[in-house]
């Protein structure tokens, strides 16, 4: 890399080549201060710093220009500042001005030639040689873009590149050799940079088959100023019916796209595919720019008559939604399903307006409203449920052939965990306290750096004391001996093909308890979390230690954002002290 002050020299002579400087100062500029008082230092390097007045503000589409000297010496940067300050003022004068714009529009036109170019290029794209290795021409481009972003924001790096830039651009008639100054080298080498990065970004997209990628792409290039793409001019109500997108695919593309940017996390794919598969089937997979709000009630007041589970029923699998309509279910889904998937289907409306494919959210508070108190909607057992579920023979004679199917309903017992932090556990999350054995919530990686747990939220990671009748019942003699040949507590619970969670199998199998029991209400495995939770508030003492074992966030802001995290000896006190359900388990 160029020597910064040599750099600065190039600036300079680039400043020297320019006509000479005329005595006068331009009407429009004004003498603010003395040369040297355009200076300021930050961390300890000094900076040129001047402020346009109109016209010349306007006319480059700034207000000023900020100019690192590369120096924290101050009778060098002093001296700098000066030749700076007078070529400035006879550029001001002398000089055509380039529109910031202007360079927008060029650039953006270039990058749209590079890819028609390439779209009418029918030729197989070749392989490419990269640190000695072959790779594919998609692989390239990836990698050419990760280099690429990481010189954007790094001044020094666009300051080497600059030179050869505009020389290349200038060759390509881009941009002329007088239009260039050093006061909008770097910003051109910024946005060709960017304009690069877009390009790779696209042929990546290309080679691995996404040609929806660049759409979105191509819209929001559209600027006031008749538009930074002149060829290609893509508007919403313009697109012709063989570009539209189907919902089929424009749902594909939002969940690779959420997936690449690293805001989803694969394990909760299958959810979303299935809340958003009925935008598909029951909209007959119509193009997602013609989905208008009354087809999103249609969708809303047909999932009012569709069952839940129907892809574990016999009887519905296979079916259409009309059949499924005209079977007349006795159970339908339910309104927080039915709102969950509405809301999933919004937030994919609301991702397409900010990727510039649609103008507005056909879903956009369309959920159904629920009359029922939240209160009436928490299923717990009661301490007769409890002593038929533990007085099951699989529990009574401990005849599960998994310890897992043993000890999950019993630990989100006495801890209020769900079914998921229970199942991932490694034998290291439970671990002594000052005397106390604690089990520690967390989705940190295994040894070998693999990451196969994962938590709800920020809040659900937390410590939850042992409480005695865990230990009682044998649970650190358990973690004792299996961690002597696995580093997971429950080493026999797998995660598979379209299984992402290791509490499945569980979950099924306790269901099937409950089911033996005639357990009254419809319970499951979630239940045990809300009896937890029901012990607590009977006694009064819905309090923020409770919060902080269950695993949410303080009622009050001061309990958020301010003070510590309760010791382990009061969360060890209050769970031994409230949780006592008087039942036998064995």
């Amino acid at each position: 890399m160029e020597h910064p002050t040599h750099a600065l020299k190039n600036d300079l002579g680039q400043l020297k080549s320019l006509p000479n400087s005329t005595s006068r100062r331009p009407s429009g500029a004004r003498k603010r201060g003395r040369p040297g008082s355009h200076l300021y230092l930050k961390s300890n390097v000094y900076y040129f710093r001047y402020v346009f007045v109109d016209p010349y503000a306007e006319r480059i589409g700034r207000n000023e220009i900020r100019l690192s000297l590369r120096t924290g010496y101050a009778r060098k940067a002093k001296c700098l500042s000066g030749r700076i300050f007078y070529e400035l003022l006879s550029l001001l004068e002398e000089k055509p001005m380039l529109d910031y714009l202007e360079i927008r529009r060029r650039l953006n036109n270039c990058l749209v030639k590079m890819l028609a170019e390439d779209d009418m290029d029918i030729s197989e794209r070749q392989a490419k040689t990269y640190s000695g290795e072959r790779i594919s021409a998609a692989d390239y481009s990836a990698e050419v873009t990760r280099i690429l972003q990481l010189s954007d924001n790094n001044p020094e790096e666009l300051a080497d590149l600059a030179p050869v830039i505009v020389e290349d651009l200038v060759k390509d008639g881009v941009f002329s050799k007088e239009e260039i100054t050093s006061d909008n080298m770097l910003y051109i080498a910024k946005i060709y940079n960017r304009m690069q990065i877009m390009y790779h970004k696209v042929i990546s997209k290309r080679e691995s088959g996404d040609y929806m990628y660049e759409i979105p792409l191509f819209a929001s290039m559209i600027s006031e100023n008749n538009g930074f793409i002149n060829e290609l001019q893509i508007k919403k109500n313009d697109i012709p019916a063989e570009s539209k997108i189907k919902c089929s695919e424009i749902v594909d593309l939002y969940i690779r796209t959420k997936i690449n940017d690293g805001e989803w996390k694969k394990e909760i794919i299958p959810d979303i595919k299935s809340r958003l598969s009925y935008l598909v089937e029951i909209l007959n997979d119509m193009n997602i720019q013609d989905v208008t709000r009354e087809d999103m009630r249609r969708l809303r007041d047909t999932l009012k008559l569709l069952p839940p589970n129907r892809s574990r029923r016999k009887e519905c699998r296979n079916k259409t939604i009309e059949q499924l309509i005209a079977m007349k279910h006795i159970q339908v889904l339910s309104v927080k399903t039915i709102n969950i998937v509405v809301e999933a289907i919004s937030s994919l409306f609301e991702w397409c307006i900010r990727e510039k494919i649609l103008e507005f959210n056909p879903a956009k508070r369309l959920q159904v409203k629920d009359d029922r108190l939240e209160i009436d909607l928490r299923e717990a057992f009661s301490i007769s449920d409890l002593d038929l579920i533990f007085a099951h023979p699989l529990f009574s004679h401990k005849k599960f052939k998994n310890p897992a199917f043993y000890w999950a309903p019993i630990i989100s017992l006495y801890t209020g965990m769900r079914l998921e932090e229970i199942c991932q556990l490694y034998c290291i999350d439970i671990y002594p306290v000052e005397g106390i054995y604690v089990i520690d919530v967390n989705d940190n990686p295994s040894t070998d750096g693999r990451r196969d747990k994962r938590v709800k939220t920020k809040n659900a990671k937390r410590i939850i004391p042992v409480h005695k009748s865990l230990i009682d019942l044998g649970l650190l003699s358990y973690k004792n001996e299996i961690e002597k040949k696995s580093e997971r507590l429950f080493p026999m619970l797998k995660k598979s093909g379209s299984v992402t969670k290791y509490g499945k199998q569980p979950g099924k199998v306790f269901s099937k308890i409950v089911k033996d029991c005639n357990v009254e209400g419809i319970k499951s495995f979630h239940s045990f979390r809300h009896t937890f939770s029901d012990f607590f508030k009977k006694k009064f003492v819905h309090n923020d230690i409770f919060r902080e074992i269950y695993g949410h966030a303080s009622e009050h802001l001061a309990g958020r954002q301010y003070g510590s995290r309760f010791n382990v000896l009061e969360c060890h006190e209050l769970i031994n002290k409230v949780i006592d359900y008087e039942i036998k388990i064995k």
